[in-house]
């Protein structure tokens, strides 16, 4: 089209966001979603609580941006300290040990 992507802001990264899933001996504690109130000026969710299908407890999504435009679904396991402070806030009876990587995905939005 005849202009740079990058220096007038339209080229597009990875936006990753994992998830951890909470211990199934820990799934009594919620019985419904919890959506804490967002970051401020984040314009994001945060990490929030859903329940699946089986009852399972998972929390979710984060959001890093990857520097490659490679499509990495590995969960860091180093994101475990930051999902425990995010629910400990909500949820009695958690210890950091009740997480474990769970899944992740990859969305494109723009880098702003």
């Amino acid at each position: 089209m005849g202009f740079d992507l990058e220096t007038n802001g339209y080229l597009l990264h990875y936006n990753r966001g994992s998830y951890f899933r909470i211990a199934s001996n820990k799934k009594s504690l919620v019985n419904h979603l919890i959506y804490p109130v967002p970051p401020k000026d984040s314009g994001r969710l945060g990490i929030h609580l859903t329940v699946d299908l089986s009852g399972e407890l998972r929390l979710g999504p984060d959001s890093e941006y990857l520097e490659k435009r490679e499509q990495n679904y590995k969960v860091n396991g180093s994101l475990k300290d930051k999902f425990f402070k995010a629910v400990d806030r909500y949820i009695m009876g958690i210890e950091i040990g009740d997480l474990q990587e769970d899944m992740s995905g990859i969305s494109m939005p723009s880098r702003e």
